[in-house]
């Protein structure tokens, strides 16, 4: 059985927090001997990345939460545009990508 758990979450948003540390207080609770380590991406992206994805996402929460719904679908959709997707997250979170 797995000995350690990676919980990404990003915190342009509270609830991604909110889920992740529920994550962790399960863990916590029913399996103890695990490793449990919780990072938010968004603290290994570039700059740029971080400053944009934060301001469009909360943006979009107050002045359009129809479209952020579609968007989310849109680019949700398993097995769809994957690699342009890995490609660009590859390249705003390397410090992630090569973190031990």
């Amino acid at each position: 059985m797995f000995k350690k758990v990676l919980i990404l979450s990003v915190s342009s948003g509270y609830g991604h927090i909110q889920a992740a540390h529920a994550i962790e207080q399960v863990f916590a609770e029913i399996r103890p001997d695990v490793h449990v380590q919780h990072l938010d991406i968004l603290g290994y992206s570039t700059t740029i990345f971080r400053a944009i994805s934060s301001k469009i996402y909360i943006d979009m929460v107050n002045k359009s939460p129809r479209m952020l719904n579609w968007l989310t679908n849109v680019c949700n959709r398993p097995w769809k545009n994957e690699k342009l997707w890995a490609a660009f997250y590859k390249l705003n979170c390397l410090p992630l990508i090569k973190q031990d």
